[in-house]
């Protein structure tokens, strides 16, 4: 994969997808102890074992900061993290807010 570059532009997160990220990380400590936890932001797409879409956006993951260039890690409201996913995804975030709730998860607004 390709990287142009390393964040969306104008990217921002609300005050409830700040939470959500930060429980994710303890959650990701609590398993594993041992590893220094970043979450990396991609594209999602979840399908149900048939290959039907349930759902399309935002998608959270891990990655140990020892197995990343640290020149990926971006800083945003205090969270280091990164995105690693081609333009045609990056491009999704731009412009966006990032926001939670118990309903939709992640999802971003405008």
């Amino acid at each position: 994969m390709v990287m142009t570059r390393i964040a969306p532009r104008n990217f921002q997160i609300a005050d409830t997808a700040r939470e959500r990220i930060l429980w994710v990380l303890s959650d990701y400590k609590r398993h594993d102890k041992s590893r220094d936890w970043i979450p990396a932001f991609f594209w999602s797409t979840t399908t149900d074992p048939a290959g039907k879409i349930l759902a399309v956006g935002p998608g959270i993951a891990a990655y140990d900061r020892a197995d990343i260039d640290p020149n990926l890690i971006v800083e945003i409201r205090g969270i280091e993290m990164l995105f690693p996913c081609p333009e045609k995804d990056m491009c999704r975030f731009d412009d966006h807010i990032l926001d939670f709730s118990a309903e939709r998860d992640l999802f971003l607004r405008k």
